[in-house]
């Protein structure tokens, strides 16, 4: 099995890292999992939904791709905020010596 993500928001599309894409053996029951997710460079600010699925690797070659099975998604709505600051300082210091 394996846990996929992407963000999504209106006028962007969906946003996807298949890089962090994990390969997960779980339990019956609850379970807890967690993947990390990198961001592209100059993403627009805003909120993004989450989307998260859960696939069965049917062809068996460790990667979601269009030969395997989703067995549930779960997306929440606004759940993903990006927000960048402009720097100060953008070396950290104020002056070069």
């Amino acid at each position: 099995m394996f846990l996929g993500a992407s963000l999504y928001r209106s006028g962007i599309g969906y946003v996807s890292d298949p890089a962090h894409d994990l390969g997960v053996a779980l339990n019956m029951g609850a379970n807890a999992v967690s993947r990390p997710f990198a961001l592209p460079t100059g993403l627009p600010d805003g909120n993004y939904d989450l989307l998260v699925t859960l696939y069965l690797d049917i062809d068996d070659n460790a990667a979601i791709n269009s030969g395997d099975l989703a067995l549930t998604t779960t997306t929440l709505p606004g759940a993903v905020t990006i927000s960048t600051l402009d720097a100060v300082f953008a070396n950290g210091f104020e002056a070069t010596p």
